[in-house]
């Protein structure tokens, strides 16, 4: 069940023997796509998660319910399906069409869907078209530190479902950090309560 509001969410607990720790939202995804519970140490969905210092066995620490993405890549007639655990990227901020779909709305430091939480159910979309100026670009990852790069005129952050995205040109797909190989489509899908992790 997704987080309500007034509602506790998580439980305390310890860290048990045996738990593999991940510094990478890749790592969290592989070890939830083959039934682990991941203790997160690193990456986005752990700054989603208040950055909390590294827990060692038998220490006190969080289990949260959060939402997954199931993304599915084609390429001609192959289709490969993906567990991503926060974001998937297409294209580059500097310059050209960037999309930023995120699961919980932190990447690279940057808090790009203020309003978003590692487990509300929502995809959380950030958009800047390909003729944003460079100096609108610096200016917006600079206040998205804080959250403060929308409303702009020209960025648009929206919450969804699922999204479709057709590759353009040469673009570069990545999912929780890692470089895709050959893709024509991207379809992102958030799993709401995909899985749980340690923290």
């Amino acid at each position: 069940m997704t987080i309500e509001k007034g509602r506790p969410w998580g439980e305390e607990t310890r860290v048990p023997e045996g738990v593999t720790a991940c510094g990478s939202d890749a790592d969290v995804a592989r070890v939830l796509a083959a039934g682990g519970l991941p203790l997160v140490t690193g990456g986005n969905l752990h700054e989603s998660l208040g950055s909390p210092p590294m827990r060692t066995t038998g220490q006190a620490c969080m289990r949260f319910p959060v939402d997954t993405l199931e993304v599915t890549l084609k390429k001609g007639s192959a289709e490969r399906i993906l567990l991503a655990v926060s974001d998937v990227v297409v294209g580059s901020w500097w310059h050209g069409n960037f999309l930023l779909a995120s699961a919980n709305g932190r990447w690279e430091g940057l808090d790009t869907a203020p309003r978003a939480h590692p487990n509300d159910g929502m995809l959380h979309v950030l958009e800047i078209p390909a003729d944003v100026d460079l100096r609108q670009r610096i200016s917006a990852r600079r206040r998205a530190a804080l959250g403060t790069h929308v409303p702009h005129p020209r960025i648009a952050v929206r919450s969804m479902q699922t999204l479709t995205v057709t590759r353009s040109g040469r673009s570069v797909l990545r999912v929780d950090g890692e470089r895709m190989p050959a893709w024509d489509t991207v379809t992102v899908r958030v799993v709401a309560d995909g899985g749980e992790v340690l923290s």
